[in-house]
């Protein structure tokens, strides 16, 4: 069929970041270019990754799932009808991608078109595995461009795809340049710091065994490139027959190599710590005539250290020899002791390219600065690359629920809030950036709540954390699945990115308020979206002694406290929700502890020795205002009952005499490699060193094959701090918290509220005031001047039901208050 060309390009912008980002192709963009009768439609195409190894030029016509012209399948059984020469589109799920992906090629297809009918983001780990072993091209589609494919066929026309590379320009570097792809040597670059020499060029040779007595694995251990030319050393561990070197476009060029074995390494694992300071400085490059373009160094980079002092790395830039210059870490993502073959990193230069400045000795300098550590540094392919005019990408995304199961019930009562940070990554300024949240039920479509929000003047390498001003309330008892999708994208434009601008995470709503209907979605949604999540627990334990009276129960439980720190990380894709469980030990006495089985590899809230009374979710958007290290406190009306049906705490739970009650901080869904946003405070900047008896330390597991291991040692660092009310023990000393009761009046308060003590204060007292949602609103501190009254004004607080906490020397107290205006 000849017709007017019809071309919807569909373009991805890969590694054009101000971060790093990992990619198998330094200079290229991947098209998809449709042909259909019609009118021309350009977006971008959400390809994850793209392997220079693998990728190939085709074109070929595309076809409906496993028949042509039929409604997309999800191409799980083999193909009825040739499809030799053919694209076919076909749904996700239903399948592994691999089945999905063999049976186009064993149909002889040239490429295979994956739709994505929920608009969720996939990762698809296997994705350049499956293009390497098939020969074919996959390619992800929004489900929006595959309705413009399905319409077309749908109706009998003709659909011509071709999927070709487009180079991003090169201002200096390329594989013409041995500078940049370090072909036969170091070549300009020169050496610097005590060390310097340790820098030198590599090249890939065929796999080597390491000699008897130089690795410190018992397996025979291989290298695969060529040696320090001034040492004897051979690497410490490489791993058998593993290809440790670096993957680069000019690899067979050789790169340049910092060996820290070679310098540190003897014989029979010996491993001295000999510090390392070295440099590697480019030769001067002429950017002249680029004033105000935007420009990014980009380069390849194989990083590993470990495991004594941890060094620094760090990366200038600089336009006068280094007496002036911008710099950043390039190993800002890389965990000690793990090894990521192909890391492309990428760092704007605009700011030093302002008008009238001479920009006629650009330099850029590797840094390793003293540390010991093992392994190496592994450089390739440096690189002055333009950014994209528009490059927006959402960094972080933030909403109350996670990958995990949510309990009915409490979604009246919870209002969902949402926030996202973006970043300009392209070259230019944006004026406008439009956001937008939708939250929609993942079965059936239905979108429940969508709302845009316009960011004004978003300057180029900036970020924002952006807060809807529209929330949400989840209907009493809907229990369903759903997805939650953030987009970002410059209006007026036709550059829209859903691998970089477009993020959504999946949460349910069950019956239980625990993670046990496969909430974590180890299986389904095809590629596991967030599957292999992992669960952190932190808590501390608390013996509630027996009643002086001899009654069965002692005191009540008020609520928690706990106090976290953000962590200055980008890292933390998955958002991970935080919970605090209330358990108690099902043995009662005070040496029920040393009794407790500590060798099962299961979460505490599914360990036999314990039962579960209440849970508590957290609204991360709540923390982000929490993050100085502050105690925050969630009172018990924060927590949910885990018996049928699932209510929030009306009053205060007993506590049951001569029983261990344990609190847990679970950080849940959190993606391997990602780092969790937020740590413990220990040691609160609001809160003397607690008091309290927190008798154990509980601490958390990094690896489930060898168990929990989370009771392990004892430690009284306050991890979670229990607020409740109890009695002392017949020796006088302190169970949980000790400190002298009192009553509030007039009740309900309107212009004073009283706290009346039951002795006179011989020690200073701290009064908080929370609101139902547990922020605190008011604090004072009283001096320990005999009174026993404290009159609080509370004629600026809003009318509602307050928190008041007293913390004294001995412990805390609290209790509800209403104040009516």
């Amino acid at each position: 069929m000849t017709a007017n060309l019809n071309s919807i390009i569909i373009t991805l912008l890969l590694a054009l970041c101000i971060h790093s980002i990992q990619t198998f192709e330094l200079n290229a963009q991947r098209i998809l270019e449709i042909n259909i009768d019609g009118e021309i439609q350009i977006v971008e195409f959400p390809d994850p990754q793209m392997s220079s190894l693998s990728f190939k030029g085709v074109t070929g016509q595309a076809i409906m799932g496993n028949r042509l012209n039929r409604i997309s399948t999800t191409g799980c059984v083999p193909y009825k009808t040739s499809v030799v020469g053919l694209i076919p589109l076909v749904k996700s799920g239903g399948c592994s991608l691999d089945q999905k992906v063999n049976n186009a090629a064993d149909g002889g297809a040239v490429s295979l078109i994956i739709c994505n009918p929920t608009n969720e983001l996939i990762n698809f780990s296997d994705h350049i595995r499956l293009e390497e072993e098939s020969g074919l091209n996959i390619i992800f589609l929004d489900q929006s461009e595959c309705n413009t494919i399905e319409v077309a066929l749908e109706n009998n026309q003709r659909v011509d795809l071709r999927i070709y590379k487009r180079f991003v320009e090169i201002i200096w570097g390329g594989q013409d340049e041995p500078n940049s792809t370090f072909q036969g040597g170091l070549n300009d670059w020169t050496t610097g710091g005590a060390n310097g020499n340790l820098w030198y060029h590599s090249i890939p040779i065929e796999s080597n065994l390491v000699p008897e007595g130089w690795s410190s694995s018992q397996n025979p251990t291989h290298y695969d490139y060529s040696l320090h030319p001034e040492f004897n050393n051979y690497p410490r561990y490489y791993g058998t027959l593993t290809d440790r070197r670096i993957i680069s476009e000019s690899l067979d060029k050789g790169f340049a190599m910092l060996d820290l074995d070679s310098y540190n390494n003897t014989e029979f694992n010996v491993h001295l710590e000999n510090p390392v300071d070295a440099q590697l400085i480019s030769p001067a490059i002429d950017l002249s005539g680029y004033e105000g373009r935007g420009l990014a160094l980009r380069y390849t980079q194989s990083l590993r250290y470990c495991c004594n002092t941890y060094p620094y790395f760090q990366i200038k830039v600089s336009l006068d020899g280094f007496n002036t210059y911008f710099s950043f870490d390039p190993a800002s993502e890389v965990l000690p002791n793990q090894i990521n073959r192909h890391e492309v990193i990428q760092f704007p230069i605009y700011e030093l390219l302002e008008e009238g400045a001479d920009l006629s000795n650009f330099q850029v300098k590797f840094i390793f600065d003293p540390g010991s550590s093992h392994y190496f540094w592994m450089i390739d392919d440096v690189q002055i690359v333009e950014l994209p005019d528009i490059h927006i990408s959402i960094n972080n995304a933030v909403f109350p629920l996670s990958a995990v199961c949510y309990p009915s019930g409490h979604g009246i009562q919870e209002e969902l809030n949402f926030a996202l940070t973006v970043t300009n990554e392209g070259g230019v300024d944006q004026e406008k950036v439009a956001v937008t949240v939708e939250l929609r039920e993942k079965e059936s479509g239905r979108i429940l709540h969508s709302h845009t929000d316009m960011i004004h003047d978003l300057q180029r390498g900036t970020s924002l954390t952006h807060v809807f001003d529209d929330s949400y309330f989840l209907e009493e008892y809907h229990k369903d699945e759903f997805l939650i999708t953030y987009r970002a994208e410059v209006l007026n434009s036709n550059h829209f990115n859903p691998d970089a601008n477009n993020i959504s995470y999946f949460f349910k709503v069950g019956n239980s308020p625990y993670a046990n209907e496969d909430c974590s979605r180890t299986q389904g949604f095809e590629g596991k979206s967030l599957s292999n999540t992992s669960d952190w627990y932190w808590g501390n334990a608390f013996y509630i002694r027996p009643s002086l009276q001899g009654l069965e129960f002692n005191g009540w439980f008020n609520g928690a406290e706990i106090a976290l720190i953000k962590e200055d990380i980008e890292n933390t894709h998955g958002n991970p929700g935080i919970f605090l469980h209330l358990m108690k030990l099902n043995q009662r006495g005070k040496d029920a502890f040393e009794q407790l089985n500590t060798s099962l590899n299961v979460p505490p809230i599914y360990h036999p020795d314990f039962t579960p009374l209440a849970i508590a979710p957290i609204d991360p958007i709540d923390l982000d205002g929490l993050n100085e290290g502050r105690v925050n406190a969630i009172p018990y009306n924060r927590f949910i009952s885990v018996l049928p049906p699932y209510n929030t705490l009306d009053y205060p739970l007993a506590f049951k005499a001569d029983h261990y009650y344990f609190l847990f901080v679970q950080f849940s869904g959190l993606q391997p490699g990602n780092d969790f946003p937020y740590s413990i405070a220990y040691n609160p900047n609001n809160h003397q060193e607690s008091r309290t008896s927190e008798l154990v330390y509980i601490d958390r597991s990094f690896d489930y094959e060898e168990g929990y291991m989370i009771f392990d040692r004892p430690y009284r660092n306050p991890v979670i701090r229990l607020m409740g009310d109890l009695f002392s023990d017949a020796e006088g000393s302190p169970s949980v918290i000790k400190s002298p009761s009192f009553y509030l009046y007039p009740l309900p308060a309107r212009d004073e509220l009283h706290i009346q003590f039951s002795e006179p204060l011989r020690e200073e007292v701290t009064v908080e005031l929370f609101d139902i949602s547990g922020k605190l609103v008011d604090q004072k501190v009283h001096s320990s001047n005999g009174t026993s009254t404290i009159s609080k004004n509370v004629t600026t607080f809003n009318s509602g039901t307050y928190l008041l906490r007293v913390i004294s020397e001995n412990g805390v107290l609290t209790q509800k208050v209403v104040i009516m205006r």
